[in-house]
């Protein structure tokens, strides 16, 4: 017992001296291509009371941010010891970088719970975080955690927050993240990975389907299941919605005996029935079967998986890129990325989809540096900018999410740590949040020249009384379009399917000034028009 006490004694003693130099975050200090603006996300709640965890300034970036309205949109969570809650949502200027405003969604004080943010995202015309809420139900009992969802204007403010505390609806981390949200159908589809009770297998994904209340039914006779009797840790990945009709999944077991993996991909409709349940080991494993996939995106019509290549032992491997096409066939190899002659050790992408480009940005393996490489239609890939670190070398940024503007324009974001372990990043010492944009002409990339008066609609007639017919451009064939009233109740919401004019039926409509708002695919809003219901 004295050597516990020892033991708890001395790594108190060492957190506490290790913690007077977490309060010296690192200093964003890079020359070579000109940076716009760079801000570091620090939390401003006070609330320490006495523990022992991370900085304030300490948080972590689990969702990429949202562009939208010449705003950005940042969500980071505190990343201390017992999971403190701690979401913080902070909201910039697109153009300058001024902060507009910082909001933390505590539930409670530090040490008391814990709060996840599984999805982020626009719901028009506000946005939406959906996660798990920590709820403290009793003097001195733990909290527990629910599934929530709060929903909030473009100031931050709430507009609804709903929690659902039956304990059966809880969501585990053996789970499909984020949801589906389906279009026209319950409000979120999703999965659960958990143990077969049929003998003839041993794994089984569960779906389920939730409403707007947060309430969930299962799917049972739609369980997808598996006999992988010598693989452990199935982990699931997706979806990835080629459609509202179709999204696919994947998940992976490891056998750690044979040091190999088994990915399976299937894909879902909107009911959540499965299809083309399929063992892909022989694509996405790589040549051992030794590949991880740790990460997914959509591609323009393909679905871009992110594999890792062993290089050492000791390395966090070398990243590249899986793409597949709307049937889950091979279209490029892009695994274990090689520019100039050096690994890729980190790398994030962004499509530019009317300009057939992607820029991925990279850190090489054993290097601090980040440099842009453009590739066109074609896969020719060339280097348009690199940002060389002039800061502390023992502080590794990391990319973590990229994301265009509708101009084009680049926001990367950073999670900075020690460079001292596995994949670059330290337990102890790790978390600073850094968020930068670089305009697009300084990564020679072609800016937006679409015009507003290019994407203004034509609605007629207005006023209208029993229908209005929806005239829009070559410019907005694809996204999504919905109408609000003047309190922002959506009437309807409506996917772009390469069309230039929509009709919709506003009979049951009542009386007063409507608002059609578009977008593209993501989420990006073009315009802005009213029309008025006789």
């Amino acid at each position: 017992m004295k050597i516990i006490k020892i033991f708890v004694l001395q790594f108190i003693n060492l957190t506490c001296i290790i913690s007077q130099n977490v309060y010296i975050p690192p200093a964003f200090n890079f020359s070579g291509t000109k940076v716009s603006w760079n801000k570091r996300v620090a939390e401003i709640s006070n609330s320490l009371d006495g523990e022992i965890i991370y900085d304030k300034d300490q948080l972590y970036q689990r969702l990429s941010h949202v562009i939208f309205n010449n705003k950005i949109y940042y969500l980071l969570d505190n990343t201390g010891f017992k999971e403190q809650i701690g979401s913080t949502l902070a909201c910039y200027d697109l153009t300058t970088g001024d902060s507009l405003w910082q909001k933390n969604f505590n539930t409670w004080n530090y040490n008391a719970g814990y709060n996840y943010n599984w999805d982020f995202r626009i719901q028009n015309p506000y946005l939406e975080l959906f996660g798990e809420a920590s709820i403290q139900e009793g003097s001195g009992s733990f909290p527990k955690g629910y599934v929530s969802r709060r929903v909030i204007d473009e100031l931050g403010n709430d507009i609804e927050l709903y929690t659902n505390k039956d304990f059966h609806d809880r969501v585990s981390f053996q789970q499909s993240i984020p949801p589906i949200y389906l279009e026209g159908q319950d409000f979120a589809f999703f999965y659960r990975s958990g143990i077969s009770k049929d003998s003839n297998y041993n794994y089984a994904i569960w779906p389920y389907i939730w409403n707007e209340n947060l309430q969930s039914r299962i799917l049972p006779e739609y369980a997808v299941k598996f006999y992988e009797p010598t693989s452990y840790d199935p982990v699931l990945r997706g979806p990835v919605a080629i459609n509202s009709l179709k999204y696919y999944y994947f998940v992976q077991f490891y056998n750690y005996t044979l040091k190999e993996y088994t990915p399976y991909m299937w894909h879902t409709n909107g009911s959540g029935k499965f299809f083309d349940l399929t063992n892909v080991s022989s694509i996405l494993g790589g040549i051992n079967k030794q590949d991880p996939i740790q990460g997914y995106q959509k591609s323009g019509n393909l679905i871009r998986l992110k594999t890792f290549t062993r290089l050492k032992d000791y390395k966090q491997g070398n990243p590249g890129y899986i793409y597949l096409d709307s049937n889950g066939k091979l279209v490029k190899d892009q695994r274990a990325m090689v520019f100039d002659g050096k690994h890729v050790g980190h790398i994030v992408t962004n499509d530019f989809d009317l300009l057939k480009e992607k820029l991925h940005v990279i850190r090489f393996v054993e290097e601090n540096n980040i440099y842009f490489y453009l590739e066109d239609s074609l896969g020719n890939f060339k280097k348009t900018g690199e940002l060389i670190n002039q800061g502390d070398s023992k502080f590794a940024f990391i990319p973590l999410f990229v994301k265009s503007s509708p101009r084009n324009d680049i926001v990367l974001s950073f999670y900075v740590a020690l460079d001292s372990i596995f994949a670059g990043q330290n337990f102890v010492l790790g978390g600073w949040a850094y968020i930068c944009k670089i305009n697009a002409e300084d990564l020679k990339i072609k800016t937006q020249t679409i015009h507003l008066e290019q994407l203004q609609t034509q609605i007629r007639p207005n006023p209208c009384n029993q229908e209005i017919f929806i005239d829009i451009n070559e410019y907005l064939t694809k996204g999504y379009l919905n109408v609000y009233d003047i309190n922002h109740k959506v009437y309807t919401s409506t996917i772009l399917k390469d069309k230039n004019t929509y009709q919709l039926n506003t009979l049951d409509f009542p009386c007063g000034v409507y608002f059609i708002e578009i977008y593209d695919e993501l989420r990006n809003k073009y315009c802005v028009e009213k029309f008025i219901k006789l």
